[in-house]
């Protein structure tokens, strides 16, 4: 049996004895992305560009190589990790890391990041962010063998290939679940539940024929649409966030601030 010692970190608890836990500033290089005029981006050039984690075009200019693995900084895509496979361009929406003094493997290291479950570290209520400062206070669980690295990346490959594939096949019977679902709803929605009933054509293609003694109507007859402005401060202000609605925190200086909340609209 491998011989193991406590890592010190709760949440970790026992490390094989020839390995270091060690916080992320210490192991990793972490630095924004750089802004891109929208001029600078097409579908024909030789780079791709990289917003928060997902492509968004290509340019002919590259600020990151292929030993660098980018991570979504702020907005939907926060926490999100690219492992580059070339030069591309990363925006300010992306963090770009990589290993100090090329200590560990590019993919070891992306491996790691997944571990950190880099989303939780979101610091805000409203827009997600991620700081850099952020992820070089975690704690990481980190072999400097080479060889070692190269195992463990090798074996995550191939079990994570398996797991992807049964995600990929599952996912379709996801979908053609949801397309069932939704065939359903409208088809009970338009049609009811009694199959001997009369039908007449309702005049519109989409729906088809409709029970005898149903109506078709504009929404805005059926529907009241309120939309009361405030007017004035002092109000408790929601935010949107990964959790739920939640009142917005004023005691720190995560998120956006609006000059003024006069002009949202109030919620009964």
């Amino acid at each position: 049996m491998r011989e193991t010692k406590d890592s010190g970190v709760e949440w970790i608890g026992e490390i094989p004895k020839d390995w270091d836990i060690i916080k992320c500033k210490y192991l990793l290089r972490i630095q924004s992305g750089d802004s891109i005029a929208n001029d600078d981006i097409s579908n024909d050039a030789k780079y791709p560009v990289f917003g928060g984690g997902e492509c968004m075009g290509y340019t002919d200019l590259f600020n990151v190589s292929d030993a660098n693995i980018l991570v979504g900084r702020v907005g939907a895509r926060c926490g999100c990790i690219t492992n580059l496979k070339s030069k591309a361009w990363a925006t300010d929406n992306s963090l770009i890391i990589s290993c100090i003094d090329n200590i560990g493997n590019k993919d070891y290291l992306s491996y790691l990041l997944d571990a950190l479950d880099l989303h939780t570290l979101n610091t805000s209520n409203a827009q997600p962010l991620i700081t850099s400062n952020k992820i070089k206070n975690c704690y990481i669980v980190f072999t400097y063998e080479n060889d070692q690295q190269t195992r463990i990346v090798n074996y995550l490959d191939s079990k994570c290939s398996q797991i992807d594939s049964i995600i990929e096949k599952q996912q379709i019977i996801i979908e053609k679940l949801k397309e069932y679902k939704l065939s359903v709803i409208t088809e009970t929605i338009t049609k009811g539940i009694n199959p001997d009933v009369e039908m007449k054509y309702s005049g519109s293609v989409w729906f088809g024929d409709i029970p005898k003694n149903w109506e078709m109507k504009r929404l805005k007859y059926v529907f009241h649409i309120q939309k009361d402005i405030v007017g004035e401060e002092g109000h408790t202000v929601l935010s949107i966030t990964q959790r739920g609605i939640v009142p917005k925190d004023f005691s720190n200086n995560d998120g956006q601030f609006a000059n003024s909340y006069a002009n949202y609209q109030l919620v009964h």
